[in-house]
C-alpha cells in the first residue's frame, strides 16, 4: 500500500496542526502549509514519521498556489489528500462591513479554496481514491445574523463542496465539507477590530465547548475517509441542522431567542 501524501493549509496551529498530527500518525507524509513558515516548522517538529515538509504561502494568492503545486510535484509526485483549512474570522452587520473587510474574508475563506483545488487537483486525479476536505463552519449552515461575511463565505464553501463532489465523483475523488461549531482554537487572532462584543461572546462559547481541536480533527478524518460528505462533529449542531431543514421558521425564532440571551 502506497504512503498517502497530504496537503493541509493553515496547518501551523489549531485545527490544521491537529489534522496534520492525525494524518502523520496514520503513516502519511504531510505538507504543512501556513502563512507563517515558523508555525509550519513548529508543526513539523511534533509530527510522527518522516518526509514531512513545511511550506509558507498566502492561500489567497494564485501564484503561490502554482508555486506550491510545482513544489509538491517535485517532492511528492502525487497528492492523496487536500485539506483546505485556512480561514479567518469576522462578524457584524453587512451595513457596517467595509469593502476591504468583505474582500479580505472572501479572498481567504472562499477564493482560496477554488484556487487550491484548481492548482492541486491535477496532482490528485492520477489515482482513484483521493480526498478533498474543505473546512467551512456551522456558521455556513446556521444563518445566524452576527456571523456576517464570515457566514456568507462558509455557506459558499458548503455549496462549492457540494458541486465539486458531484463533478469529481465519476473520477474516483471524494469531497467532504467540515462544519464544526465552537471549539478552542486561535481563529480569533484574525478578528478585525471593532467587534469586541462578538469577540467576547465567541471566546466564551469556545471555552465552554466539550470538543477540542484534536476531537474535531479525528472526527473529520475518520468520517471523510469513510465517504461522508457533511461533517458535523458537534452533537448539538447536528440537531440544529435537522431543525433548520425540517422546521425552518421554528429554527429561525429559536435562533433569535438564543442570540438575544447569549449575546
Amino acid at each position: 500500500m502506497s504512503v498517502k501524501t497530504v496537503v493541509i493549509t493553515g496547518a501551523g496551529s489549531g485545527l490544521g496542526r491537529e489534522l496534520a498530527i492525525n494524518y502523520a500518525k496514520r503513516g502519511a507524509r504531510v505538507a504543512v502549509v501556513d502563512l507563517l513558515v515558523e508555525r509550519a516548522q513548529e508543526t513539523i517538529s511534533v509530527l510522527s514519521g518522516h518526509g514531512h515538509i513545511a511550506m509558507e504561502m498566502n492561500v489567497s494568492d494564485a501564484k503561490d498556489w502554482q508555486r506550491l503545486a510545482t513544489q509538491l510535484k517535485s517532492e511528492f509526485g502525487t497528492v492523496s489528500v487536500l485539506i483546505n483549512n485556512a480561514g479567518i474570522a469576522s462578524s457584524g452587520e453587512f451595513l457596517d462591513t467595509t469593502d476591504g473587510e468583505w474582500d479580505r474574508v472572501v479572498a481567504i475563506n472562499l477564493t482560496s479554496i477554488q484556487r487550491g483545488c484548481k492548482a492541486i487537483l491535477p496532482l490528485m486525479l492520477g489515482a482513484r481514491g483521493g480526498l478533498i476536505i474543505n473546512t467551512a463552519s456551522f456558521a455556513g449552515l446556521a444563518g445566524a445574523p452576527e456571523t456576517g461575511v464570515y457566514g456568507v463565505t462558509k455557506a459558499a464553501v458548503v455549496a462549492y463542496s457540494e458541486i465539486l463532489r458531484a463533478q469529481m465523483y465519476a473520477r474516483g475523488l471524494h469531497v467532504a465539507c467540515l462544519c464544526p461549531s465552537f471549539f478552542k482554537t486561535n481563529l480569533l487572532e484574525s478578528f478585525a477590530p471593532g467587534h469586541e462584543r462578538m469577540y467576547k461572546a465567541v471566546k466564551a462559547l469556545m471555552e465552554r465547548s466539550a470538543l477540542t481541536a484534536s476531537d474535531v480533527a479525528e472526527f473529520a478524518i475518520s468520517r471523510a475517509e469513510a465517504g461522508e460528505f457533511l461533517l458535523l462533529p458537534h452533537k448539538d449542531s447536528r440537531s440544529q441542522w435537522r431543525a433548520k431543514r425540517w422546521m425552518p421558521e421554528f429554527y429561525f425564532k429559536k435562533m433569535l431567542k438564543m442570540l438575544k440571551r447569549d449575546i
